[in-house]
């Protein structure tokens, strides 16, 4: 029972360190931090928030090949997530950073046409004008 509750402090303090990177605007050593959480097989929502996070302070740094790596497993491994939409926008903003503006249109057209009321569908249709 002890070394049940052990690692489970260790996986606080290792997500807690995480988050505290993405804050203080370093997501490789982020990456580090929570690379078991990353690396698991299982879909957990944690899992899911933390590519999303991970992503959006990769892309912040202007680090987009990360970014769009982040993003692109996230929609791979949560396709029908709330958050779908906004890895859609920003793995298209990733997309046209890097000059794949063509997969930059696809992915924010894709946004467009499955969720036309989100707030980051009307800002895509907006930029793509």
């Amino acid at each position: 029972p002890k070394s049940s509750a052990n690692n489970f402090s260790i996986n606080q303090e290792k997500i807690i360190l995480g988050l505290v990177s993405l804050q203080s605007g370093n997501p490789d050593q982020a990456v580090e931090h929570l690379q078991d959480i990353l690396k698991a097989k299982k879909a957990t929502k944690l899992k899911g928030d933390i590519l999303m996070a991970i992503g959006n302070g990769f892309l912040a740094q202007g680090h987009s090949k990360q970014a769009a790596s982040h993003y692109g497993l996230f929609l791979r491994e949560y396709p029908k997530s709330r958050h779908t939409p906004q890895a859609l926008y920003y793995l298209g903003q990733a997309m046209k950073d890097l000059g794949e503006v063509e997969k930059q249109k696809i992915l924010w057209k894709e946004l467009i046409k499955n969720y036309p009321q989100s707030s980051l569908a009307k800002r895509a249709k907006k930029r793509l004008r």
